[in-house]
């Protein structure tokens, strides 16, 4: 994170991170950044590097090498990134030469790892134009991505969930703008705190934590 600009401090057992504002920095051009093992990581990384300017080469250890990436490239150049897998197509070592993210149509498959889903999600509120996205195959990821949509640039449009109507709750019909703003904004309450009972008992718990 520090090769992109991020700032990062280390205080005894404490972390203290200062934050690009989704302005990625490349230093020098054509960086090479080396992930190790870490699938995980690498997925998610891969889409923070698209929001800068300039080349980046993200690689691994031989077996990293080995991992499928090409959903995510395909992903990332529909939102407007020239992103080539170097040595194998479909897999890492992943040249990127960014001019940030423009945004755009994305067709995502998340059946295989939802880290690809996610990877877009980190990045997609930080496009330059509005960011589509087709959430048919991954319903339980369109109340974070509506979460996340608010505090976005621009527009962003999530097609193909009819059937969200027909959960446990109705969740097109709830406010999720509402419920999330109510934890930044004063006077919007939350009528019902057993609903989290469905999938989180423990929430509020690790919430008075925070």
């Amino acid at each position: 994170m520090m090769a992109l600009g991020v700032t990062i401090e280390i205080d005894a057992n404490t972390l203290i991170i200062g934050g690009c504002g989704g302005k990625v920095q490349f230093i020098p051009n054509r960086k090479e950044i080396y992930m190790g093992d870490s699938g995980t990581s690498f997925r998610l990384l891969l889409s923070v590097v698209s929001l800068g300017r300039g080349e980046c080469l993200l690689t691994g250890t031989p077996r990293m090498l080995k991992r499928p990436i090409g959903a995510l490239v395909n992903a990332l150049n529909q939102l407007g990134v020239q992103a080539s897998c170097d040595e194998r197509d479909g897999y890492p070592t992943v040249h990127i030469k960014a001019r940030s993210l423009r945004g755009g149509k994305s067709t995502l498959d998340g059946g295989k790892s939802g880290q690809v889903v996610s990877s877009v999600l980190l990045s997609g509120p930080i496009a330059e134009k509005e960011v589509e996205v087709d959430m048919n195959s991954m319903l339980d990821m369109v109340p974070t991505l509506a979460a996340i949509a608010l505090f976005a640039k621009g527009k962003t449009i999530i097609r193909n969930v009819p059937h969200l109507r027909y959960k446990e709750s109705d969740r097109l019909g709830a406010r999720i703008e509402e419920r999330v703003v109510g934890l930044r904004v004063l006077g919007i309450w939350l009528k019902n705190e057993l609903c989290v009972n469905k999938s989180f008992r423990n929430f509020w718990e690790l919430w008075d934590k925070l």
